[in-house]
Formats: C-alpha cells, sequence, structure tokens
C-alpha cells in the first residue's frame, strides 16, 4: 500500500513541476522570437538610422551574427 501511495505522490509533484515549467518555457520562447524580431530589424537599418542608434557597424554585425537564443 505505501508504495502505491508514494508512486501517486511522485506523479502528482512531476505534474506540478511540469506545470511549474510550462510558463517558463513560454516566456523564454517569447524571448527568443523578440531576439530574432529585434535583429531583423536591426538587419534593415541604414547607416544614417544605425548612427542615430549610436551603433557602429561592428557592434551591429557582432549582434547580428549571435544565435536567437543569446
Amino acid at each position: 500500500m505505501e508504495r502505491v501511495l508514494e508512486g501517486n505522490s511522485t506523479d502528482s509533484s512531476t505534474v506540478q513541476n511540469i506545470r511549474a515549467m510550462v510558463p517558463r518555457l513560454f516566456a523564454l520562447l517569447c524571448q527568443w522570437r523578440r531576439n530574432a524580431h529585434t535583429r531583423q530589424q536591426l538587419a534593415l537599418l541604414g547607416e544614417r538610422e544605425l548612427a542615430d542608434a549610436g551603433i557602429d557597424r561592428c557592434q551591429r554585425e557582432r549582434e547580428l551574427s549571435k544565435p536567437f537564443w543569446r
């Protein structure tokens, strides 16, 4: 009987852990999407717009070379 109860509590805690992870995973995916989008926007900026933003070519290239998860 103890074994059955232990199994149920483990299953319950596993479900709780998964439920706790879902919002964090969703937030992480949103951040990755935001990173990709802002880098796409950065790639479209012209020289004057970059200068207005205080970004030089090297900074731009360095940012554009990063993977979306960074």
